[in-house]
């Protein structure tokens, strides 16, 4: 086949491909196009349906919050709360409906939903209607329970919407997930608020059901919040993400969620709570706003990724048209001009370049009329014509040269053969050098640094002036033995090499023969073995726990957070940081019998000899070869007073600083054991202001607290340290008298006070305030011998002196 046709075949193969594969990448590019516009809308839709969940659990709660409220006919404001609630999630759904207009299933699926909450909306409002008294908690419950059914109905369109956008935007996985599981989490996290303040409703001790429900929503929610926050970690790209999900951790699960965990404990030991239905969903709703906070800053940055996409797909679409059209164009000029210019004047020259070859020399080759490469090949045809006729003088002179070297080249090549046989086998790189160029290499020489004899071996060196210090070196000593030298190998790796080089002449040229071993792999280990050494030492070093080392009583190591929490380094005495010898005779008691000694708590001396307490762990340990004690120390002095801070607040009323009700039971209850085995009588005193709500009426409630503050100072002063005086509400107070064996030592106390409380008060501005009270006694255990019984006939008493024209103590009397 000639020339001419093969070009023609090709040039028809040629064009034909090129026309597919840019008709075929232009398509590709607006099917791409299609599909990212497809998978924002999908976007757009997920975060309508987000939207709406958000929505649905608010309107839930606001839901809660009226059928919770005991206010008879309904507190006014959270009515309109609900309304405007519900106005929200109606508008939400319209929303969505318009989005998701063209997708049949979906709206169906919506629309049903709809229905759903309309149901239950009528279920709600029926409920809203009774008389607060007559709502059955297992009604309220069953309503709020149909309403997160309704949020679950959205479950399916939500799957089958991520699962769409995910198909056209795989790089939006981690946010997108991130997003369904926040979305997740807030809804569990509403369920669960809803489910408490249910509970404070009652102000009673959790139900098993009620306890169980609880606990299986907190665990749902601990482990979204994992998941959640290994995918926000994902996306470590998106400081917006990452701030937003510092914000969730701090609010919902450092305050609420510590909040939820604190009432709870409560409850379990004596059913009673510090806030109630309304103070709870004040501070915890705001809280779980966090968490859908972070929802829409992951799917604001999921569209925005979509966004980019989209605008890179149509910048790809007109790219790839341009390069489409560009690339035909130039195909086509291209395949006329070698035509033209190649393949016609190729054909001429072959016919004249087989006549040279065939003998023809007297062939005459004519001129060419352009001035190019062809001109120029023919120019060359010509210079061969010449040169073949030369040549044939020439070749028989050539023959018998020829023969008379092949005969000396046999004998010599023997021995190059054997020569290089033992170097190429050389476990060692070695090569010669003259002039900077290379000689000879051996096959390990070849294969290590990928040079053929002929090659420049400057090029191998890593540091140019190292390698001139060498050769000065070498000119002056003639060897250099076991120096290390940075060398490029053949896929230029630096690698270190041992060498040694000595100055010869062979075949009568000077140079330079190498020995090289390569050490690379053995220095790393050395390195490696180094850096190891040096980040363990960094670890212990930069700990936020303090560690120490000690042997003999003396510190051998402390790291930098010991250093700051004791004052004490390294070559100090052990027992400088102890409260006492005693302490750490203790310490070293323990780890010698028990091995480990972990989460031990101790006061010990900080900077300054402040004492302070520290949460210690010791282990027993060898170094070196000396048998040494190991610890980790943490300082928590300000975690327990933060702790006991807390304890106060739940059990001291905050105004008078009198024991609260809660601590009132538990002291009545310790002191009830204490008379019970001892067979002893003790007394309990109920006091109510007399005229207190006169008080307040007339000088206002600042002036009712202080009179609280000296009515609490006066009847401290009337009893002695083991007695207890609590306040149990507005102006009510219960007095704890286990010393008072006898109705008249009772009744004695009880009169010291009331004569202490008739007398005036005069606030610091001069207002004078007139009050008494009116004190019921009742004994134990002739009278009552529970704490209820006890209360109660205190409570009766009161009254009965009140009813006696107030001011006066009255002893319980039975019916």
């Amino acid at each position: 086949m000639t020339l001419r046709r093969l070009f023609l075949i090709f040039s028809l193969l040629l064009s034909v491909t090129v026309i597919t594969v840019t008709v075929r990448s232009v398509q590709q590019s607006f099917v791409h196009l299609h599909n990212v516009g497809k998978g924002q809308a999908a976007m757009a839709q997920l975060q309508a349906l987000f939207m709406l969940t958000e929505m649905a659990s608010r309107e839930r709660e606001s839901a809660n919050d009226v059928l919770n409220d005991t206010t008879s006919g309904g507190d006014l404001v959270k009515l309109v709360q609900l309304q405007a609630a519900r106005a929200k999630t109606n508008r939400a759904f319209a929303e969505l409906l318009r989005e998701i207009s063209d997708s049949a299933a979906l709206t169906q699926t919506i629309e049903l939903t709809r229905q759903h909450l309309t149901l239950v909306r009528q279920s709600v409002d029926e409920t809203i209607g009774k008389v607060p008294i007559d709502r059955k908690p297992d009604e309220v419950r069953s309503v709020i329970e149909q309403m997160i059914a309704v949020i679950d109905d959205l479950t399916p369109a939500i799957t089958l919407l991520s699962n769409d956008v995910l198909a056209y935007f795989p790089s939006a996985t981690n946010r997108l997930t991130a997003a369904r599981l926040t979305a997740n989490l807030r809804e569990y996290a509403g369920q669960l608020g809803s489910q408490l303040a249910t509970v404070l409703v009652k102000q009673q001790l959790l139900t098993l059901p009620e306890r169980l429900n609880i606990e299986s929503l907190r665990g749902r929610i601990e482990l979204l919040n994992q998941y959640v926050s290994g995918r926000a970690a994902a996306t470590a790209e998106s400081g917006t993400i990452k701030a937003a999900n510092r914000r969730m951790q701090q609010r919902y699960f450092a305050a609420a969620w510590l909040f939820v965990d604190y009432q709870i404990k409560i409850n379990l030991l004596d059913a009673s709570y510090t806030v109630d239905a309304a103070e709870f969903v004040d501070y915890y709703a705001p809280q779980m706003e966090s968490i859908a906070d972070l929802r829409n800053v992951l799917m604001r940055e999921a569209v925005a990724d979509a966004a980019r996409e989209v605008s890179a797909a149509r910048s790809e679409v007109l790219l790839s048209s341009v390069l489409g059209l560009l690339t035909l164009g130039i195909l086509a000029c291209t395949l006329w001009l070698i035509q033209r210019r190649v393949i016609r004047p190729l054909s001429w020259i072959t016919g004249l370049i087989v006549d040279i070859s065939a003998g023809k020399l007297q062939t005459e080759i004519p001129k060419s009329g352009h001035q190019d490469e062809m001109a120029e090949v023919i120019h060359a045809i010509e210079d061969l014509r010449l040169t073949s006729l030369a040549r044939q003088a020439l070749e028989q002179e050539r023959l018998i040269l020829l023969e008379q070297q092949d005969r000396q080249n046999l004998a010599l090549a023997s021995q190059q053969a054997l020569l290089q046989n033992i170097l190429d086998h050389a476990p060692i790189n070695i090569a010669f050098v003259t002039d900077q160029q290379i000689r000879f290499a051996n096959q390990k020489c070849i294969e290590t640094f990928g040079v053929q004899p002929g090659d420049r071996s400057p090029s191998l060196f890593v540091n140019q002036a190292e390698r001139e210090n060498l050769l000065a070196q070498l000119n002056q000593q003639g060897i250099l033995e076991n120096r290390e030298v940075q060398l490029y190998n053949h896929q230029q790796q630096i690698r270190i090499m041992q060498t040694t080089f000595i100055a010869v002449t062979l075949g009568g040229e000077e140079g330079i023969l190498a020995w090289l071993e390569d050490i690379t792999d053995a220095k790393a280990a050395e390195q490696q073995i180094a850096e190891q050494r040096r980040a363990m030492q960094q670890l212990l070093d930069y700990s936020p726990v303090g560690m120490v080392f000690s042997t003999q009583g003396i510190f051998r190591y402390t790291n930098a957070e010991f250093e700051k929490k004791f004052d004490a380094y390294a070559g100090d005495r052990a027992e400088s940081i102890y409260l006492t010898m005693a302490d750490r005779a203790e310490v070293l008691a323990l780890t010698k019998q028990q091995g480990l000694l972990s989460g031990r708590e101790m006061w010990m001396k900080g900077p300054g000899g402040e004492r302070r307490l520290f949460l210690g762990t010791f282990l027993p340990l060898v170094y070196n070869g000396e048998e040494g004690l190991m610890g980790w120390l943490m300082d928590i002095t300000e975690r327990r007073a933060a702790e006991e801070t807390i304890r106060k607040m739940a059990l001291y009323d905050q105004l008078t600083g009198l024991p609260n009700r809660r601590l009132l039971e538990e002291r009545l209850l310790q002191l009830l054991a204490l008379m019970q085995r001892e067979k002893q009588k003790m007394a309990v005193l109920f006091l109510d202001l007399d005229r207190f709500k006169q008080v307040n009426d007339e000088h206002g409630h600042d002036a009712g607290d202080w009179l609280l503050i000296e009515v609490a100072r006066r009847m401290n002063s009337c009893l002695r340290q083991s007695d207890t005086a609590a306040r149990i509400g507005g102006d009510e107070f219960v007095v704890l008298l286990p010393d008072a064996h006898a109705v008249k030592d009772a009744v004695a106390v009880a009169e010291k006070i009331r004569l202490a409380l008739e007398q005036a008060f005069v606030m610091p501005d001069g207002t004078v305030l007139d009050i008494s009270s009116s004190i019921g006694v009742v004994m134990y255990p002739d009278q009552a011998d529970n704490p209820a019984d006890l209360l109660r006939f205190g409570d009766e008493a009161m009254y009965a002196a009140k009813k006696r024209g107030r001011n006066a103590v009255e002893v319980f009397v039975a019916d």
